[in-house]
C-alpha cells in the first residue's frame, strides 16, 4: 500500500510544471497581457444600492492614455 501511495505521489508531482516549456524562471510570458481585465461588463455592488462599469476604450488627457468607463447607476 506504501509503495503506491509514494508512485502515486511520484506520478502527480512529475506531471505537474508551473511553467511552459523553456520558460525561464520568473521569467513571465511575453505574449500574455501583465494584468488581465475583464471584458465584459463589471457590477459593483454596495450596501443597498449597485452601478454597472463597461470599458468604452482609450481616452488620451494631457498626453496620458486613460482607460475610458462608462458608469450606469
Amino acid at each position: 500500500m506504501r509503495k503506491k501511495i509514494i508512485l502515486a505521489f511520484w506520478f502527480i508531482t512529475s506531471m505537474s510544471f508551473s511553467q511552459s516549456e523553456g520558460q525561464t524562471f520568473c521569467g513571465g510570458d511575453p505574449e500574455a497581457p501583465y494584468f488581465t481585465l475583464h471584458r465584459g461588463t463589471k457590477y459593483v455592488v454596495w450596501e443597498n444600492t449597485y452601478y454597472a462599469e463597461k470599458k468604452m476604450g482609450m481616452k488620451t488627457i494631457d498626453g496620458v492614455e486613460y482607460v475610458q468607463y462608462n458608469q450606469s447607476w
